[in-house]
Parts: C-alpha cells; sequence; structure tokens
C-alpha cells in the first residue's frame, strides 16, 4: 500500500478540480473554505520507486509555497533549480538548465502552448503566478512521446479550473508587486471561472529625481473558463497574458511578453477510452529601441504558434495502457527586424510541423514495467527542405523490491527552433532561428540509468541517475560576432556538436515536523563547432563542474513554519581576453581560448518564516524572508577593462546585483 503523507494546503493554491484519466476522479475542495489537510500521494517516496519513466520529476506545488523566495514570490523555476540536474542560469535569473541544455533547449507548455523566455524583470521573476496553477512535470530523462520540440527537457503545466461549489478569492501584497484572484461558479456544479492578476509597481517609486522619466514594471492576467457540458464532455478555456516594460527616458525603450489561448475538449468514449483535444495560439514578442549619438536603432522579432493537438488514451486489462496522437502546428518566427535611421532589414521564416505518435505502458509482471513510443516528425519551412525525424523513446523500471528499484531509458528527441545565445543566460533579446536549408534540426540522444530506494516507512528515499548525451547541430557564434553583427543568423553562427554527461544524487526527508531535501549534480558539457577554438572541443558556456542544493523546511506550531535553502555551483564558464595588442592605432583583445576561464563559485543562503491564521471566513498569511543571507557577493556580470600594471594588460571586474534582500509579503484567502 503506497506511503501517505499528510500536508496542510492553503485553499485556493491547489486545484478546485482535477482533470485524470478516469472521470471518477474528478474532485472538489471541501465545502469549508479555510486551510483544510490534504492526503498527498502522487509524489510520495513510494510513488518515485514505482513511476516507470525515469528522470521524470513531478513539482509539489505545496512544497513551492513553503520553499524561501525572492521578495516573497513564490516560484515555480526557483523551485525547479533546486532539483539534482537543474542549474540555474545566473545570479537573478528564474531561467534553468537541465543536462547540459541552455535554458532555450528546454520546451515549457501552459495548457499545451508554448512560452518563450518565461521570466519578468529580466527574469526576477517567472511568467507564472502560482495562484493560477494547478500541477507541472519536468522530464529530463525519458521525455514521453506525446512531447516534442526540445532536446534537453520538457516542462509541462496545468493552470486549475475554479472551484464549482462556491466563490473565493483572496490577494498577496510584497516588496515589489501585488496580485489578486476570485474563483466561483457560474452555475453551480456545471461551470466555473478563475482569474488571477499580478502587477509590479516599482516605477511607482520612480516619478522623481533622475528616474523619473524610467519605465519599469510587469502584469501577467490568467483567466480560465471550465464547463461540464454532459456527463461525459468536459470544455475548457484558458488565457495567458504578460507583459514587461523598461526604458529609461529618451535613451531606451524595452518591451517583451506573451500570449497564450487554449481551448481543451476532453471526452470520455468509456471508462476505458479518453479523448483530449486542444487548440491554441500563442505569441512571443519583444522590441527594443536605443538612441544614441543622434541614431536610433529598433529592433522587434516574435515566435507565433497556431495548432491542434489530439491525444487518445486506452487501457487494456489491468497492466497495459496505451496513448496515440497527432499535432499540427503552424508557426511564425520573425529572427529580427532593424531599423536603423530611415534603413529596415528583416528576417523572418515560416513553417509547418506536423507530428504522429504512438506509445504505451506495459507492466508484464509484477516487478517489471515498460515505457515505449515512437514519435515522427515532419518540419517543413516554406520553399525549403522537409525534414522527417524518428524519435524512439523507451523507459524501463525493474523493482528490486518494495523498496528498491532500477530503471533505465533512451531518448531522441530534435528542436528546430534554435536560440542563439551570447552566454549561459538566456534574454528576452536573443536571436531566435528556425531550422532551414542551412540550419539543420537540433537532434539528441540521451541514455540514463539510475537507482532508487526508500526506508520501509517512506520516511527517507534516496536516488542516483547517470545520464550521458550526444546533440547534433547546436550552434554559436563565430568569432568576434554577435546579434547584432548581421540580419541573416546564419551567417553569424557556426553549427557542430555537444556532449553532455553528469551522476545526479538525491535524499528527501518525507515525514515528521522537519521535512527537505539534498541534490548534488557532478557534470560536464563540451562543445565542438569547425571554426571555433580550432575546431577542438571546448567548455560550453554553460558547463559547470558541482551543483549542491540543501532545502529544509521545519513546521513550529500550528501557526508558525519556516524553511531555509543553500545553493552552491562552480562558477559558469567564460571567454577572456588572455592579451592585447594594438593595430591601425586601435587596442584589440587576443582569445586564446573559448570559455577558458570561469567566474567564481555562487553560493548563496536564503531563509523564510511564514505565519498562517485561520479564521471562521477566511485565511491569512505573512511570509518574511531574507534572499542571500550572508551578503554574499556572486558574479552578475564579469568586466574586462585595460590595467597596465598587469602582465597581460587586462584587469578583471565583478558586478553584483543581489547581495542581501529582505522580503515580507502579506495574503488573505476568503
Amino acid at each position: 500500500m503506497a506511503n501517505k503523507r499528510s500536508i496542510l494546503i492553503v485553499l485556493g493554491f491547489m486545484p478546485a478540480v482535477m482533470w485524470a484519466d478516469h472521470k471518477d476522479t474528478l474532485s472538489v475542495f471541501e465545502k469549508d473554505h479555510i486551510i483544510q489537510e490534504v492526503v498527498v500521494t502522487s509524489r510520495s517516496a513510494k510513488e518515485r520507486i514505482d513511476q516507470t519513466q525515469i528522470g521524470q520529476q513531478k513539482i509539489d506545488l505545496a512544497q513551492l509555497a513553503r520553499v524561501p523566495s525572492l521578495f516573497g514570490e513564490k516560484d515555480i523555476f526557483r523551485a525547479i533549480q533546486l532539483l539534482p540536474g537543474v542549474k540555474s542560469e545566473g545570479e537573478s535569473s528564474s531561467g534553468f538548465q537541465v543536462r547540459g541544455g541552455t535554458s532555450s533547449q528546454n520546451q515549457i507548455l501552459l495548457d499545451k502552448t508554448s512560452i518563450y523566455q518565461a521570466g519578468h524583470l529580466m527574469g526576477i521573476f517567472s511568467t507564472f503566478n502560482d495562484d493560477a496553477l494547478s500541477n507541472a512535470s519536468l522530464f529530463k530523462g525519458m521525455i514521453p512521446e506525446q512531447y516534442g520540440g526540445a532536446t534537453s527537457s520538457v516542462l509541462s503545466i496545468d493552470t486549475r479550473p475554479g472551484n464549482m461549489d462556491k466563490l473565493h478569492y483572496g490577494g498577496t501584497i510584497g516588496l515589489l508587486s501585488a496580485k489578486i484572484f476570485a474563483e466561483g461558479p457560474i452555475k453551480k456544479d456545471v461551470a466555473s471561472f478563475l482569474v488571477s492578476a499580478r502587477r509590479s509597481y516599482a516605477d511607482l517609486f520612480m516619478q522623481s529625481g533622475a528616474m523619473k522619466d524610467s519605465k519599469f514594471h510587469f502584469y501577467d492576467v490568467n483567466a480560465r473558463l471550465d464547463w461540464r457540458i454532459s456527463t461525459n464532455d468536459r470544455l475548457s478555456l484558458s488565457l495567458l497574458n504578460g507583459n514587461d516594460v523598461l526604458g529609461m527616458a529618451d535613451v531606451m525603450d524595452m518591451n517583451w511578453g506573451n500570449t497564450s489561448l487554449s481551448g481543451r475538449w476532453i471526452h470520455y468514449f468509456s471508462d476505458r477510452l479518453i479523448s483530449n483535444m486542444t487548440l491554441y495560439y500563442s505569441n512571443f514578442d519583444n522590441y527594443m529601441g536605443i538612441e544614441a549619438m543622434g541614431t536610433t536603432f529598433d529592433q522587434n522579432g516574435f515566435i507565433r504558434h497556431m495548432g491542434v493537438n489530439y491525444i487518445l488514451n486506452g487501457y487494456i486489462g489491468s497492466n497495459l495502457k496505451w496513448n496515440a496522437g497527432y499535432q499540427s502546428d503552424y508557426t511564425w518566427l520573425r529572427s529580427a527586424e532593424w531599423t536603423i535611421g530611415n534603413t529596415t532589414e528583416r528576417s523572418q521564416n515560416n513553417a509547418w510541423d506536423n507530428s504522429l505518435w504512438a506509445g504505451g505502458e506495459w507492466k508484464p509482471w509484477q516487478k517489471f514495467a515498460i515505457s515505449a513510443g515512437l514519435r515522427a516528425s515532419f518540419f517543413s519551412p516554406e520553399h525549403q527542405t522537409v525534414y522527417p525525424t524518428i524519435e524512439p523513446r523507451f523507459s524501463a523500471n525493474y523493482k528490486l523490491n518494495d523498496d528498491h528499484s532500477i530503471k533505465l531509458g533512451y531518448t531522441r528527441a530534435s528542436q528546430n527552433i534554435h536560440a542563439v545565445m551570447s552566454n549561459a543566460t538566456s534574454m528576452p533579446f536573443n536571436r531566435y532561428a528556425m531550422s532551414t536549408d542551412i540550419i539543420k534540426p537540433e537532434v539528441s540522444d540521451q541514455i540514463s540509468l539510475g537507482y532508487y530506494g526508500k526506508t520501509h516507512d517512506g520516511a527517507f528515499d534516496f536516488s542516483v541517475e547517470g545520464y550521458y548525451k550526444l546533440t547534433d547541430h547546436v550552434y554559436d557564434y563565430m568569432d568576434g560576432k554577435n546579434f547584432r553583427s548581421d540580419i541573416s543568423i546564419d551567417k553569424i553562427v557556426l553549427g557542430g556538436e555537444s556532449k553532455s554527461y553528469g551522476m545526479e544524487f538525491a535524499a528527501h526527508k518525507n515525514h515528521g515536523r522537519f521535512t527537505g531535501w539534498i541534490s548534488y549534480t557532478l557534470s560536464w558539457v563540451k562543445n565542438k563547432i569547425d571554426g571555433i577554438n580550432n575546431g577542438e572541443w571546448y567548455r560550453a558556456s554553460n558547463d559547470r563542474r558541482h551543483d549542491i542544493s540543501v532545502v529544509g523546511m521545519y513546521k513550529l506550531n500550528k501557526k508558525w513554519d519556516m524553511s531555509a535553502s543553500w545553493k552552491y555551483n562552480t562558477g559558469q564558464a567564460l571567454t577572456a581576453p588572455s592579451a592585447k595588442y594594438i593595430m591601425a592605432d586601435k587596442m584589440q583583445y587576443y582569445y586564446a581560448e573559448r570559455n577558458g576561464y570561469r567566474a567564481p563559485d555562487y553560493h548563496r543562503l536564503d531563509v523564510s518564516f511564514n505565519r498562517t491564521s485561520v479564521h471562521e471566513n477566511y485565511t491569512t498569511q505573512w511570509s518574511f524572508g531574507v534572499y542571500n543571507i550572508y551578503a554574499h557577493s556572486n558574479p552578475f556580470m564579469i568586466m574586462f577593462k585595460d590595467d597596465p600594471t598587469k602582465s597581460s594588460g587586462i584587469k578583471t571586474s565583478q558586478i553584483s546585483l543581489l547581495n542581501f534582500i529582505p522580503s515580507v509579503s502579506f495574503s488573505i484567502k476568503y
């Protein structure tokens, strides 16, 4: 029998209605809308032992609410960065990297729509408001066959339906932002709504002095409607709209954002055959305008998707479940449009991407289970070569006994939307390109092997996973080139191969007043591209040898709980000049090796305290925290300057951003 553990969940944070494989599993909140004790088994230690897919990480949103956060804002991405095999892009960034991939090699799906650059304020906050989320899963080992379009990982997030029984509402105010939400029945037990909105207000404090003409804010809105149109049919419509604005008087103006819209129809042909159809549209766009020396430079770009996703799930007997489906996606991608003075240049491509897949999970006997599938993708850029890709996926789980298992997995995945970054940190203005006759699809092959164990009572569990991944057609800028060197991105990048490998260790304490986990990742990432680094293997910009996360959560009493997290990682690889010389009366730098140097190591300690008070008709919570409590100066940017006192003639300086950040927030939920 599965281990069960009880946790306290604030109403309004977990889903009011959960859609699962069988219609009998639909559930709603208890009628009493104060804090309820909810039994959670899906993320238990036993579930981690039993699940067939290797490298799957289900995100516990209840734990997310307790992990220390920056500025008191609960952030799913910062919780993900504490998992084994997952690394933060850098200081202040909500972007994450998985098993040697860059953030652009992750696919982020919200209700099956693609989201790009999912961060506010240059990555300080994620795009996703926790009030609107239901559940999330990260696939970093075997990627299930129904997902395609990323060579590193897939993060699938679902918004939650509104409560069909009673009206609930609330809000949170913090140091930099505030948010509100409301949910309830449109027609009891038939239709419901959910609306959540968030906005930062740092700009309100910039209305005087030197910053009075500056702009610095973000907003996002989530909305969802749900209908039970019959015993066998469910409909939902969900919307996300978010935008960031950053500007400095008449010098610079930038904005970027995501809009997504999806409509889903779930139909139960029977208890053993279910269909799920989603129509979707998404748009990511960015704009940057700079004025200097009497010249105006404007840049804008976008990525737009429109399509349909259809999945059929079935069950044969008690030991076999299967799925099959297709996806048809039309993509518009504008890599850049530049206006410099009176001159305008544009680079844009469109493409169809059609995919078919089939797979299943089979348990031939009690100790052994297999999950396998095959995906066929056909990427068709307009007026160019069609790229077919066959992608097998496989994972097996052999249980030594009820408390120990061994898993093996293999995944081939392809990617046709490429982001070329100047360093390891993604920015809203990265250049994007799609596969064409010149730029080929990325294709990765990953094999992984893992051992998983737990104590008999499930109080502790532990795991170790090893992986090796090869990726063809990765791209990097030519020496001396950057995103503004040419409007045609294929003229400034070179393609080659990448390899990444490593080991991931994790241990969890699941029961008692004190819970938490420790994770450690040892990894290597290398690239080999003809024309860069003399055609020899070199460290990728996201190569970091060691990554450690320690998370602890303690329930002090009925009202107070506390948590702390400590993060350490090896410094980011970077390219630094090794000498300088004068040519044609101009100072030039000489670079001996691509990414031959490292930034200083990164580490910080975050702490938080929550005080929750349950009243007759509402619940309040005060949250207090400190980010980087011992004020370690972590590198945000490394700069190189002339220094005649050095033998190389070059001095290195470091810019740090977030040294000691206290926070407080107040939430109320009815």
